[in-house]
């Protein structure tokens, strides 16, 4: 029932009178096999009107004839609307150009829903962009998206909590770690509205973001839950399951609470600690009786690997609309998709553009040129996360990553079971190792 309704969503989206462009620019008929038609996610139009402009600059510097339409799709379930939209295998109401998370590239790849890009880019493109950015979207040898807007965290704690636990300074590994915690414990004690640290685990919080936060744990302890060549399960490695038994002892400690996790209580003051994306920057501004909010890189947890959080990246690509139609259509569809692939190069590649982006969402930008620019230096606070973003991890690529994320949901769900088989980490690691092979078996075959 639930594609039926997202489907006839997409439907209706596709069949709405053309929109009016962002800065007033006349926009194509999105029905029309020439218009270059783009699903940007997010609700984009804003003041700066910054996509309008960029793809009117784009008309004046290559291409004056070009025709599109800018459908400013709802944030909530903009990925299943995508994936039921394409099971429909209607050309008509696809998009040429979608902004999609990175970690369904390889899915949509993998269906031959995304056009493989590697051909028709400069010969310079892939130099623009931070390496782990541009990794992020291969599938074997193709490039099938182009990076733009990128996010990672690092920790935030509060200095006023820190003051009154006795802390010197942010924890910079895994035991000076413990030992905040077991701090901000110890006050807590005496003082109940204080929580040690907010951890946004799969029971307490949707997958997207738990996955995001708990791979960075897994990386800093020198543990990978997939093969080097991604074509099998490693949960089972020690590192794997030290990692699980960390945090759960963390949990049984006290030290995060499994069910609730609270940025509203870091924000108002009773929080110690979280780890935190650039997005909520302004929060490092609030300065009260209660509250002093920091920023300071993540810690290690194994002492041997560097410290490195989850890289978060949206990024534009190009759809295969012409496999779904036919004869002359088919040919329409073809030449529009090659011009969508300039276009998506174009607008992946404008720094003016990106930068417009980040600074109204608050996100880093994917391009080299981006990070330096002047205005990253106007707060200080900025630096900790230009750091971090060079160094972030893509989350795996494999198209088996949605389903993995499932995985790693249930496999928390039983680390925080109270029954003592569940909460077995052996018997946890192995489900989990289990589940993700058969996921990715189902892609293999």
């Amino acid at each position: 029932m639930k594609k039926l309704v997202l489907l006839a969503i997409a439907l209706m989206l596709s069949l709405c009178t053309m929109l009016t462009a962002c800065g007033g620019a006349p926009q194509g008929d999105p029905q029309s096999p020439d218009t270059v038609v783009i699903w940007w996610p997010q609700g984009f139009i804003y003041s700066k009107n910054a996509l309008s402009d960029a793809l009117e600059r784009y008309k004046t510097e290559v291409d004056p004839e070009l025709s599109y339409n800018i459908m400013d799709m709802p944030a909530a379930d903009y990925f299943d609307t995508l994936k039921t939209t394409l099971l429909g295998k209607n050309a008509k109401s696809m998009p040429d150009i979608v902004k999609i998370d990175h970690v369904y590239v390889q899915q949509l790849a993998y269906s031959n829903n995304l056009v493989d890009l590697t051909d028709s880019l400069d010969e310079d493109t892939e130099s623009l962009f931070i390496e782990n950015a541009w990794g992020a979207n291969k599938s074997g040898e193709g490039i099938y998206a182009l990076p733009f807007d990128a996010n990672t965290s690092v920790l935030f704690y509060n200095q006023v909590l820190f003051d009154r636990a006795g802390i010197s300074k942010a924890p910079e590994n895994y035991e000076e770690f413990l030992d905040a915690c077991a701090k901000l414990k110890t006050l807590a004690e005496s003082d109940k509205s204080v929580r040690v640290f907010e951890f946004p685990v799969f029971k307490n919080y949707e997958s997207s973001w738990s996955s995001f936060n708990v791979l960075s744990w897994f990386y800093r302890n020198g543990a990978s839950l997939l093969s080097e060549d991604l074509q099998s399960g490693d949960a089972e490695s020690a590192a794997c399951k030290d990692t699980l038994k960390k945090i759960q002892d963390l949990w049984k400690a006290g030290y995060f609470d499994a069910t609730t996790y609270s940025e509203a209580e870091a924000y108002n003051g009773n929080s110690g600690m979280l780890e935190m994306g650039i997005w909520n920057i302004s929060k490092l501004d609030i300065k009260d009786a209660k509250l002093d909010l920091r920023a300071a890189p993540v810690f290690s947890i194994d002492p041997n690997v560097e410290a490195a959080s989850t890289l978060g990246l949206y990024s534009i690509g190009v759809v295969n609309r012409a496999q779904y139609a036919t004869g002359e259509e088919a040919e329409k569809l073809t030449l529009t998709q090659e011009k969508a692939a300039d276009v998506a190069e174009y607008l992946a590649t404008n720094v003016e553009f990106q930068m417009a982006y980040c600074k109204d969402f608050s996100v880093l930008p994917t391009l080299k040129a981006g990070l330096e620019d002047p205005y990253w230096d106007e707060n200080p606070n900025c630096s900790y996360f230009l750091t971090a973003i060079t160094k972030a991890v893509p989350r795996p690529t494999t198209p088996a990553w949605e389903q993995i994320e499932s995985n790693l949901k249930s496999a928390f769900n039983m680390l925080f079971d109270s029954t003592s088989l569940a909460r077995d980490i052996d018997y946890i690691a192995s489900t989990l190792n289990k589940n993700i092979n058969e996921n990715l078996d189902y892609y293999h075959q």
